[in-house]
């Protein structure tokens, strides 16, 4: 019989090189998407979930980047700080070089900044000082980093941890420049061809805290080459102008980082995180910011605008209210009238109309998350501490403030709001509730000890009594949900419904939503977590393809949930 896990390893292997079934006694899971070759790894040895890298091909051929990348491997195993991703060993099986790295159960910062787009100073300057005294850790052993960048952050457990010390591929530019590390954070000196030293890895922090507080890197993504050129030659950017709620403060200690000069940057690590501790405190205020309009596609993309109490104009005259160098956009062609948290924008009679969310609009409240498009300028407002749902003072269900951008109202819970076990109970004994009731008292009865066929059974009994036309259980392994699709269509409805997912985990959101599937088709979900013993196993997924869900779908939905995690504490 073959390993079950082929299939899935020859679909994610590369073109080039066919991805390993083991390693150093490591037996190879899954691949991480990530530069080169990175897997997710049982050591058998250990009896533990470990990273496994590899070097990118054609350079595991080349000797002296076989040497370069061990070299780094090595000098760093057995390094112990709360700041460095753990190496355990590094060498060669049989032909191939590896780097065994500690499983650290996180999210880089690249992918972070995808969802959260931008930090707010106080939070972007903790990242700087606990990725510096990692890289000051390393530094004693001999090591310097050479592509410090938002990828090779992970955040876990409110922590920073920094990895892919030297072992990033070489990066081939068009004019034939070969580099260690990623065009857009490189040193000056580095580009100039002279040698380098840990004032160039804190040149590529400074530019990992400029891209953390303003959305995007110093210089945009243009090709490798222009890359080089901007920051060798170019005077660097101003984040106040992209963040203006950045304190002077904070840009003047940004500043320094980035000296063009190594001189004059900080000399050490610790004097770096000296200045940053005594700045921190300074920020504590920040933390809540007013609401504010992004531009999120345009030729001001990562500016953002603060909005004042009042109305503020949305045009193209220099001086009043929001600016935008568009030439779509009517000379005043919205007003933004916000009163206290509340936010409402109101059309102006302009040529090109307004769209909220993709639909027409002539004047609408809006939300946290929402997306304005003013000619060919997307603005997405965000409102100070709208990550989860507001509770309703009466246990109602509320409009999320995290909505996405499909024009339609959503209704969520937070955890705290969501129906417990006793919800099947209460209220008339209706023919749904009932016949829900005496269905799952049969199913536990008989799957006492198959936790995994009891949640995909008593999601299916669910859906039947909603009538719902289509239903998944999606699997959590890690915290992060695992999109196995059995059929063309479990990817379809997987794909449509992804973005109501994502806007759920992060606070473990019950929603009701529209989403988009198609030009043709808007499909009504209905998304729960299933939570036990503390951790989401699972996420529930209903699907009606004509009218909606109601809030008492949602609740019998949660209700059941919640007798699962009842179950599973009993048998635990």
């Amino acid at each position: 019989m073959s390993d079950p896990r082929e299939k899935e390893l020859q679909t994610l292997a590369g073109a080039s090189r066919p991805d390993p079934r083991s390693i150093a006694a490591c037996r190879i899971e899954a691949r991480i998407p990530a530069d080169g070759r990175l897997y997710r790894a049982t050591d058998q040895s250990l009896g533990k979930t470990v990273v496994v890298k590899l070097m990118k091909p054609p350079f595991d051929d080349d000797p002296a980047q076989v040497e370069r990348f061990l070299a780094f491997g090595g000098a760093l195993a057995g390094l112990t700080s709360p700041h460095v991703v753990p190496v355990l060993r590094a060498g060669k099986d049989g032909p191939t070089p590896y780097v065994i790295f500690d499983f650290i159960d996180g999210e880089d910062l690249e992918t972070a900044l995808k969802r959260e787009r931008s930090f707010v100073p106080q939070a972007g300057l903790r990242v700087v000082l606990d990725a510096a005294a990692g890289l000051e850790a390393a530094q004693r052993r001999g090591v310097l980093h050479g592509d410090v960048r938002p990828r090779h952050l992970l955040r876990a457990r409110g922590e920073i941890k920094v990895t892919g010390f030297g072992l990033s591929p070489p990066v081939r530019t068009a004019q034939g420049r070969v580099l260690q590390c990623h065009p857009g954070y490189v040193a000056p000196e580095i580009v100039a061809g002279q040698a380098a030293d840990h004032r160039a890895d804190q040149y590529a922090l400074g530019c990992t805290l400029f891209e953390l507080l303003a959305g995007r890197p110093p210089y945009g993504t243009a090709s490798g080459d222009a890359l080089l050129a901007c920051h060798l030659h170019e005077t660097f950017p101003s984040l106040r102008a992209l963040a203006p709620q950045t304190p002077a403060d904070l840009e003047a200690f940004l500043a320094r980082m980035v000296a063009r000069e190594p001189e004059k940057r900080f000399p050490t690590w610790a004097t770096l995180l000296q200045v940053g501790a005594a700045l921190l405190p300074r920020l504590r205020h920040l933390q809540s910011s007013a609401p504010a309009l992004i531009v999120e596609e345009g030729r001001q993309q990562g500016q953002r605008f603060e909005l004042v109490e009042g109305d503020t104009v949305i045009g193209r005259v220099v001086g009043e209210g929001i600016a935008l160098d568009d030439a779509r956009v009517s000379r005043r062609h919205a007003v933004v009238r916000r009163e206290g948290e509340a936010v409402e924008i109101l059309d102006q009679g302009s040529r090109n109309g307004l769209r909220v969310n993709g639909l027409e609009a002539s004047s609408r409240l809006l939300v946290h998350g929402d997306r304005v498009t003013v000619g060919d300028t997307v603005l997405r407002l965000e409102l100070a501490g709208a990550t989860t749902v507001p509770p309703a003072a009466d246990g109602r269900v509320v409009q999320s403030p995290v909505r996405g951008a499909f024009g339609e109202a959503e209704i969520a819970r937070p955890p705290a709001r969501q129906a417990q076990v006793s919800t099947l109970s209460q209220g008339s004994p209706t023919p749904e509730r009932q016949a829900l009731l005496c269905r799952l008292a049969a199913l536990f009865a008989a799957r006492v000890h198959q936790p995994e066929l009891l949640r995909r059974d008593v999601v299916g009994i669910v859906a039947e009594v909603l009538k719902a036309d289509h239903h998944l259980l999606v699997r959590m392994h890690d915290g992060r949900p695992v999109f196995e699709a059995s059929s063309a269509h479990e990817a379809q409805l997987l794909s449509g419904t992804l973005p109501a997912m994502e806007r759920a985990l992060p606070g473990q959101l019950s929603l009701l939503t529209s989403v988009r599937v198609n030009l043709d088709d808007r499909w009504s979900v209905l998304l729960a977590p299933v939570i036990e013993r503390g951790q989401t196993r699972a996420l529930a997924l209903l699907v009606k393809r004509i009218g909606r869900f109601d809030a008492e779908a949602l609740t019998l939905l949660e209700a059941a949930a919640a007798l699962l995690a009842l179950r599973a504490e009993s048998t635990g």
